[in-house]
């Protein structure tokens, strides 16, 4: 995702199809690990733009995510098409690190280690 924003600035305006292929292209080129937003629904994230925290979503990834499924108004592929995710990381035999957009200590973590 951050490759489709940052290199080709497209923002919210790619595909599934353009995620998955950019997610397989990483692991075809040997990426090992990599963190996947796949926990936080649509739902879930309405829920947290709406709720009263601080920073309502802690992450880059998750906040890129929560915005392409709010612009496209569609749920999270990742989440979506879970065993789709699974199959390609058991294919290129990597690791999935399940990325936390919503954490309630990150901030608290944050402010801890920058003293």
């Amino acid at each position: 995702m951050h490759r489709l924003i940052q290199e080709e600035g497209r923002w919210s305006y790619f595909t599934e199809d353009e995620l998955f292929d950019v997610v397989e292209r990483h692991l075809r080129d040997g990426v090992a690990f990599m963190t996947i937003h796949a926990a936080v629904t649509r739902e879930l994230a309405i829920k947290a733009l709406r709720s009263n925290r601080v920073i309502p979503i802690v992450s880059r990834g998750g906040d890129m995510l929560i915005g392409w499924m709010l612009h496209n108004n569609a749920e999270n592929p990742f989440y979506a098409r879970w065993d789709y995710v699974l199959e390609l990381f058991k294919e290129y035999d990597a690791v999935i690190s399940i990325g936390d957009a919503l954490s309630r200590a990150r901030l608290r973590i944050a402010m801890m280690s920058s003293t």
